[in-house]
């Protein structure tokens, strides 16, 4: 997903309908691909792995983040450990 897609995501957020002002909080910053994406909380800066059965859990706070920092997040992401997976 490239930065031009994260702000169309922010402007018409796929999960939108079903939670609305979810971009208020969060971004979406992978594909829904695979039926899951990442989602970065822009209070606290941590990332979410969230699949969509766990939507209703993510969104009422009770799923823990993956990484607590976008940074660590990004780190991970690029790393050359992630690439041989």
């Amino acid at each position: 997903m490239n930065l031009k897609e994260i702000v169309e995501e922010y402007r018409h957020p796929f999960w939108g309908d079903k939670y609305p002002g979810i971009e208020q909080k969060y971004l979406r910053i992978s594909s829904i691909e695979g039926e899951g994406s990442y989602f970065y909380d822009k209070e606290t800066d941590a990332v979410y792995e969230v699949e969509w059965k766990d939507m209703d859990d993510f969104m009422a706070g009770k799923l823990q983040p993956l990484f607590t920092s976008f940074y660590d997040f990004l780190e991970w992401y690029y790393s050359e450990e992630n690439e041989s997976k």
